[in-house]
């Protein structure tokens, strides 16, 4: 069988099992013969019934399969068998629920031995193994032989201190010490507790397994909160454990909604873990426990509307009753918005508008260059939710293209379908009115330079006036500074060329950039947009290279946007 997380019942096996060894020869490192009959008890806080014992010892004399009696004895002859021996316990039931766990152990010398949850993880630490099923499956008589008291020593301290039992279970060893599957002594508390811890922390036991068995003899730690929750169920023989319920809150609530039942011994009076139910409907999400004093879990989905009577207890006995708590109606999403349409503004962009819906908190609007705009995450344009009936679409559009949406209703019951889909295409880039350029003073006898159409592309642009009068302008996009920087130059026939004039000129940046020194444009005068196809000037400073302003424009040319 495989290594399953354990039931509600924890399957704790323990064998006390009495070897008496006589005799010489045997295996490999002097393991002694053995003439007598092995006997003991498998448990777990509650006998093993009728659960399957395997036996392999350091030779390869077969030992045929027993049971456990219903106290949970076993009785297996072992003549001529060699130590050491390896155990297995399967199958069986355990205070009348089906034990679906496999537990092993090692005998390493005559006397008694345990089988238990403890052993297990004992094993798989010696082992390195996750899995002592496969492990016990495969075992040789070689390897067998090879097993010493040491190391199981040393993986039963492991097991000890990893789980923060080395105080608690002092002067016991985990297989050789004797105990009886009834409450009110050490170990049995501590395997009772073990079970509670499990439940309670929502730790499977595989993970255990793997953590106890990811290094051979090595020291390992247990999941988070595991050992909190083993010391906060563990009642010292003779500890008081009578649980009382004194009440509960709140007392109304949806699906999901966390109900905190406050009392005393709420963990260690129900055994071997508390069961909370809603009527006939257990709770199967972990409980959380404030030491002993109170559980919160949350109300189990799939409750029907209405009054239902919680209740807590163990395995056995009678549950307690808690109270009557009310199911409210889980949330409803909303409708999806009605009304929804786009509008064009520019070529840049969009306009959106719905109706209302009674019972939305906020809308989201989804877009898409093709038809049936799919609700995803990656459509959603707006950051956060709108809490409007309108929103402006203005980033990432294209001119002359065509955009799609859909708008979705949020409320705290969910997000609705998507509305009608609605489209519009942006407008087509329409370039500004030709102005041209004016230079105040006149710079070498030019005072005005007319716009045309200009040679060059990809942001490096010629205007020519005449044959000996030209202005450039130069847009670059650095791969080094990421800044988008504008040149501008004019050339009147003169001697001298006219630059941008102030502190690290002759060029500007569209969007300042740390470590690069040149202006803002927008602090020169200039905006240049690469879209709309225009560059204008506002007393704009020019100069031939020296310090002050030479002269200043104004205007705006055009050129092909890109």
């Amino acid at each position: 069988m495989s290594q399953n997380v354990f039931t509600k019942s924890i399957s704790t096996l323990i064998f006390g099992l009495s070897l008496t060894a006589c005799g010489g020869g045997g295996a490999s490192g002097g393991a002694a013969v053995v003439t007598s009959a092995l006997s003991g008890t498998a448990a777990v806080g509650f006998a093993v019934v009728n659960g399957t014992v395997n036996i392999k010892c350091a030779n390869s004399i077969a030992i045929a399969p027993s049971n456990t009696s219903a106290a949970g004895a076993i009785q297996v002859n072992l003549a001529g068998q060699t130590l050491p021996c390896a155990l297995q316990v399967t199958g069986g039931t355990i205070n009348g629920v089906a034990n679906t766990n496999n537990y092993h152990a090692i005998a390493t010398s005559a006397g008694n031995v345990n089988v238990t949850p403890l052993t297990d993880l004992l094993v798989a630490n010696l082992a390195g193994t996750a899995t002592p099923t496969t492990w016990f499956a495969g075992l040789t008589t070689a390897q067998l032989a090879a097993i010493t008291a040491g190391q199981v020593t040393t993986a039963a301290t492991n097991v000890k201190t990893a789980l923060g039992l080395t105080t608690q279970l002092a002067g016991i060893d985990l297989i050789t010490t004797a105990f009886t599957p009834t409450r009110n002594n050490v170990m049995d508390n501590t395997l009772e507790a073990l079970q509670a811890a499990i439940t309670n922390n929502a730790t499977p036991y595989t993970t255990l397994l793997t953590n106890a068995g990811a290094s051979a003899n090595a020291g390992f730690t247990t999941p988070a909160g595991f050992n909190a929750a083993l010391t906060a169920a563990y009642v010292p023989p003779g500890g008081a454990t009578t649980p009382t319920v004194t009440g509960f809150s709140p007392a109304t609530g949806a699906v999901g909604t966390v109900v905190t039942i406050t009392g005393t011994n709420l963990g260690l009076g129900f055994q071997p873990a508390p069961i909370v139910k809603f009527g006939t409907t257990a709770v199967t999400t972990p409980l959380t426990f404030n030491g002993q004093t109170s559980i919160s879990f949350a109300v189990p989905t799939g409750l029907a509307a209405g009054a239902h009577t919680i209740t807590i207890g163990g395995m056995t006995g009678v549950p307690l009753t808690v109270g009557t708590f009310t199911v409210t109606a889980a949330p409803v999403a909303p409708a999806a918005p009605g009304g929804a349409t786009a509008t064009a503004v520019s070529a840049t962009q969009i306009d959106l508008a719905w109706s209302t819906v009674a019972t939305a908190t906020s809308y989201n609007v989804y877009r898409s260059t093709a038809a049936n705009v799919v609700i995803t995450a990656g459509n959603k344009i707006n950051a956060s939710p709108v809490t409007t009936l309108t929103y402006s679409d203005s980033v990432g559009l294209t001119a002359a293209t065509p955009y799609f949406y859909k708008v979705t209703a949020v409320n705290v019951g969910g997000e609705s379908v998507g509305s009608a889909e609605v489209t519009a295409t942006t407008s087509a880039v329409v370039p500004p009115a030709v102005t041209g350029l004016t230079l105040s003073p006149a710079f070498d006898g030019l005072t005005n330079f007319a716009n045309s159409v200009p040679s060059g592309t990809l942001g490096s642009f010629t205007y020519n006036q005449g044959v000996l009068q030209y202005v450039t302008v130069n847009y670059l996009a650095s791969p080094i500074t990421l800044a988008e920087q504008v040149q501008i130059s004019v050339y009147a026939g003169g001697v001298n060329t006219a630059y941008l004039a102030g502190v690290g000129a002759p060029a500007c940046v569209i969007t300042p950039v740390v470590g690069v020194s040149w202006p803002a444009c927008s602090t020169v005068g200039i905006t240049f947009d690469k879209v709309a196809g225009t560059v204008t000037f506002v007393n704009t400073p020019m100069n031939i290279g020296v310090a002050g302003t030479l002269f200043t424009l104004n205007g705006s040319l055009t050129f092909p946007p890109f």
